[in-house]
């Protein structure tokens, strides 16, 4: 450097050196990101499986027929049946409950809603691009209560091209009888 000031030169290793740096820099940062939106699908299928066992736990042994013998309301968008009342309320009987999905401005939920229990809701899926509900049916033995065989639960993340399903098969009857099994010769209890 002289006493004027930087020469030209001087100036254009500068200009070099900066744009080197802020090109690594983006470099970093971008690969910063699409390392964060792998984590993303890597939780996803872990937020799934703890979802999944809580689902079958409530709804293995759920009813989907009322006292009267009638099929609760259903729809690929809700589910009303009766589960075991959680311990936390003390209860050791059966309790009305609904599975609905909710559409907010970040995406689609999974709530699973306890109405008359003071309003308890709980959040299985959140911000999800879609989630459905989807049943598979067969007629009780009199021939006149259709019984809930599978629940197929389905759900899209945003970031993810495929789609996850989770299959339960409940092990109660309408009357909370147990379900017998043609493949192993059991009661699926």
């Amino acid at each position: 450097m002289n006493d004027k000031g930087f020469t030209l030169v001087e100036i254009l290793v500068s200009l070099v050196v900066g744009a080197m740096l802020l090109g690594s820099m983006s470099w970093i940062i971008s690969g910063l990101a699409k390392d964060l939106k792998g984590s993303e699908d890597i939780e996803m299928p872990k937020a799934l499986l703890q979802s999944s066992a809580l689902l079958e736990d409530i709804l293995n042994d759920g009813r989907f027929v009322d006292q009267s013998g009638t099929a609760m309301a259903r729809s690929a968008k809700s589910l009303d049946f009766e589960m075991r009342a959680p311990a936390t309320l003390g209860r050791s009987d059966f309790i009305n409950a609904k599975l609905t999905t909710v559409r907010n401005g970040s995406g689609e939920s999974l709530v699973l809603q306890l109405p008359g229990s003071d309003g308890l809701e709980t959040t299985l899926f959140n911000n999800m691009e879609k989630i459905s509900l989807s049943y598979e049916t067969a007629i009780d033995e009199q021939g006149s209560v259709p019984l809930v065989q599978r629940i197929t639960i389905t759900v899209k993340a945003k970031h993810r091209a495929q789609e996850q399903a989770i299959n339960i098969r409940p092990r109660v009857d309408a009357v909370g009888g147990c379900i017998f099994d043609p493949v192993s010769q059991q009661c699926r209890s």
